[in-house]
């Protein structure tokens, strides 16, 4: 059967996973990344303090033993975790965007297969829209005492990045597979997709 490209069709794109409670980590291999301006609820974007737009990553990973972190399930009790080698997304922003431009400028750039971690270590707790209730929370009934007043809970995360370990070798090759798959559905009016490990050369 035909696949009419005018129709719309059901979004495909891996969930998003985070680490969204004290200690909960995620652990990934790259699959791929893009850079995109970030934007509010009502789709406008959001200017940083030098007035320009704000930009964030998405990794596309792979996720490995290790992890805890969960995707929303649009209530906090409906939060689940994917098994390990799931495809799912990785989305960092703010000071998260900053440590991971850290961690990964210590190996030079992404390849696939690189590994990264996230792990959120402690807690922010907001009255409102820049009103810090408390900071470095690293307790959940305090934690818990802040959502039941309705504040607003941000998880402050610890961001490692390496490059695969030689025993992963089968996980890389994998990950490389899934790379080179997402290009091939993506490219349907570009050239054909040519084999491409290095991501800062390819995008």
């Amino acid at each position: 059967m035909a696949i009419e490209l005018d129709q719309p069709t059901t979004s495909t794109r891996p969930p998003v996973i985070g680490a969204r409670g004290l200690g909960q980590t995620v652990v990934g291999m790259v699959v791929n990344k893009e850079m995109r301006s970030r934007t509010d609820k009502d789709g406008k974007p959001i200017m940083n303090s030098r007035g320009k737009p704000a930009q964030e990553e998405v990794l596309t990973v792979m996720l490995l033993d290790g992890t805890t972190g969960t995707v929303s399930g649009g209530d906090l009790a409906d939060d689940w975790t994917p098994e390990s080698g799931t495809v799912a997304r990785l989305i960092f922003k703010g000071l998260g965007f900053g440590k991971l431009i850290d961690a990964r400028n210590q190996v030079g750039g992404t390849q696939v297969g690189d590994v990264v971690m996230v792990t959120a270590s402690s807690a922010t707790i907001w009255r409102g829209a820049g009103d810090i209730a408390a900071k470095d929370v690293t307790d959940d009934a305090t934690i818990g005492k802040a959502r039941a007043k309705g504040l607003s809970v941000g998880w402050d995360t610890d961001v490692t990045y390496r490059r695969a370990a030689a025993n992963e070798a089968q996980l890389v090759a994998k990950a490389e597979q899934l790379h080179m798959d997402a290009k091939a559905r993506i490219a349907l009016d570009g050239p054909a997709a040519t084999p491409a490990v290095d991501l800062d050369d390819a995008f």
